[in-house]
Order: C-alpha cells, then structure tokens, then sequence
C-alpha cells in the first residue's frame, strides 16, 4: 500500500512539474506575443509620423 502511495506521490509530482513548465512556457509566448504587438504598433505609428513630416 505504501509503495502505490508513493508511486502516485512520484507521477502527480512529475504531472505538477510538467504543469510549471507548460504554464511559465504560456506565459512567456504571452509576453513575446504582446511585445511583438507592442513594438509592430510604435513601427505603424512611427512610420505615419514619418510620412506626415515628409509631406
């Protein structure tokens, strides 16, 4: 009985590391997607700032 106990110990443990890597994995694909958003919008505006300066 101990030893399934600590069987499932060790796989939900495996599962919840698994998790941390799967959600800091979203976060990070959230941060990068966000900054490329970020930074596409500042070339839009910088890009309409430059045309309204050339005419």
């Amino acid at each position: 009985m101990q030893k399934r106990l600590d069987n499932f110990a060790a796989a939900f443990s495996h599962k919840l590391n698994l998790g941390k890597r799967l959600l800091a994995l979203f976060f990070t694909l959230l941060l990068l997607s966000i900054a490329a958003v970020g930074v596409s919008s500042y070339l839009k505006t910088k890009d309409m700032a430059d045309r309204k300066s050339v005419v």
